[in-house]
């Protein structure tokens, strides 16, 4: 029996309010309530369970953001299943060098692909800011799709 999720954005109803978010998972009877301070309560009637995701070096953390930045660029389901696989692979990868070295061996290389990629489609790297870099993104995004 597939289990019946409903998502309500709490952003809408109290502007300023701590609430970001919550799950209902209807076959569980379980919740998911996201806080803007990225405090995280699972509960359900087996208990109850707080957690915060606000660490750059928690997996979890770093997993939750990705799929967020590509789930607001309209990447599908299936996107979002194929890029936690991903994450999966690399989270394994990562715990096996070490935080700090992967974090600094990742950042050379997309520094790199970057350089390389803006030489061949005519752009200069170093004038873009962060909102050049998603919308960067978001084209790349839609050629792939487009494909």
């Amino acid at each position: 029996m597939p289990t019946k999720v409903k998502v309500l954005d709490l952003t809408s109803a109290e502007e300023n309010g701590q609430s970001v978010a919550m799950v209902y998972f209807e076959e569980m009877n379980g919740t998911v309530h996201i806080y803007r301070d990225g405090t995280v309560v699972l509960s359900s009637p087996t208990g109850t369970t707080v957690t915060s995701l606000r660490r750059s070096d928690d997996p979890v953390w770093r997993r939750t953001q990705f799929l967020g930045m590509l789930a607001r660029l309209g990447a599908t389901d299936r996107d979002l299943a194929a890029a936690n696989q991903m994450i999966s692979h690399r989270e394994a990868a990562l715990q096996q060098k070490g935080f700090s070295a992967a974090v600094e061996e990742t950042a050379k290389k997309s520094a790199d692909q970057l350089r390389s990629w803006c030489q061949r489609h005519g752009r200069d790297p170093e004038a873009m800011d962060e909102a050049g870099l998603e919308q960067l993104l978001e084209q790349a995004l839609t050629q792939v799709r487009a494909s």
